[in-house]
């Protein structure tokens, strides 16, 4: 999956490709980029022939059998050829679609804007935050409105294994990937990407954040045209890398999206949902929908649950820290922070993992 010293390299022209591999035969690279190049065209013969001239010239010239890369290339190409539907350029079984809620989306316009800008620009961009913040909801609604539908594959990552993650990506984007190992699968992922461009979304990544950043890097270095959006509490952590936090709602959104909820003129319950559910999309759906008076009390044990469910993956400093400015009132400057916490450099280290796991939220004023 390696590519050029010059950058990226493009895809859009197989032609181009193949004569470029002929003006200097001994770059072995040179002829992985033009098998790739006219499978992506779906020109699988052509792009086994460009393998065997390369291999000839490799053997006969320079006394040498091709590469690791070039050998994979191959092999993909074998499987692909020996595979009516993936040598058509059909799919075995349909790409996930990108889910399309029941309910109206409510306010976010700024970071709906944000995201669209950072789409634009990166190829590797993870929106972080606590758990029910509605990462996976703000992404749904910026494909449907910009109308990425149709080039995006909806890949959830809920409950996989680390060592099935490629394999899950590659089903769930219609490949067939010859076994579960994660070279094949990303093999059957870099094959079977068109030439257009095409978004990913990798959701629920909390629990695999190590082996999606790895094969975000691996995706993205071999197809410049592929844009990968990735959902989780925390961020990858990966060169390239752009996070997005997901903040709470602003109390206009909170209120506007209570009421909607809810269903009613009720002025004094949308504002007392608002307010317990400290701008927490999840909490107030739970709480919207729970019966009784207590506005539900069993809503509040779940989504205490969930806030416990982040605190579990930090470590015991970075957890003392927490309780600690958790006594504070919100917005609080870090000079109180020092004074309360101490202002140490270890301090600045466990404020940076509290921020990566989104439950603390630092900002930066002017004046």
């Amino acid at each position: 999956m390696g590519r050029p010293s010059g950058g990226r390299w493009s895809r859009s022209s197989p032609a181009t490709g193949s004569s470029n591999s002929r003006a200097e035969p001994e770059r072995e690279t040179r002829w992985v980029l033009a098998m790739r190049a006219l499978a992506q065209a779906r020109r699988t013969r052509e792009a086994l022939s460009a393998y065997g001239k390369g291999r000839a010239v490799l053997v006969q010239e320079f006394g040498i059998e091709p590469g690791r890369e070039m050998h994979l290339c191959h092999q993909q190409l074998l499987r692909n050829a020996a595979d009516p539907i993936l040598a058509t350029g059909s799919r075995a079984t349909l790409p996930r679609a990108v889910p399309r809620p029941m309910t109206p989306f409510v306010g976010r316009e700024e970071q709906l804007d944000l995201l669209g800008r950072i789409v634009a620009r990166h190829q590797i961009v993870t929106l972080h935050g606590l758990g029910g913040i509605g990462k996976s909801r703000l992404i749904i609604e910026w494909i449907h409105r910009t109308g990425h539908a149709g080039v995006t594959h909806w890949v959830d990552l809920r409950g996989v294994r680390p060592d099935d993650v490629a394999h899950r990506v590659a089903t769930a984007m219609g490949m067939t990937p010859g076994d579960s190992t994660t070279t094949r699968c990303l093999d059957a992922i870099i094959f079977g990407a068109g030439p257009a461009p095409t978004t990913v979304v990798l959701d629920n990544a909390d629990e695999v954040t190590g082996e999606t950043g790895l094969l975000c890097l691996a995706v993205t270095t071999a197809l410049p045209q592929v844009t990968i959006v990735v959902t989780s509490r925390t961020t990858l952590g990966v060169s390239g890398e752009r996070p997005l936090l997901i903040p709470p709602l602003n109390p206009e959104d909170a209120l506007e999206l209570a009421a909607e909820r809810l269903g009613t003129d009720d002025q004094e319950r949308i504002r007392r949902i608002a307010t317990r559910s400290g701008g927490l999309p999840l909490a107030i759906e739970l709480l919207s929908g729970a019966a009784g008076d207590d506005d539900g009390d069993h809503a509040v044990g779940e989504l205490t649950a969930l806030v416990n469910d982040s605190m579990t993956q930090l470590s015991a400093e970075a957890d003392r820290l927490l309780r600690v400015l958790r006594q504070l009132p919100g917005g609080a400057p870090a000079s109180l922070v020092d004074l309360i916490a101490g202002g140490s450099v270890p301090r600045q280290r466990l404020l940076r993992e509290l921020v990566a796991t989104s439950l603390v939220v630092t900002e930066t004023r002017g004046g």
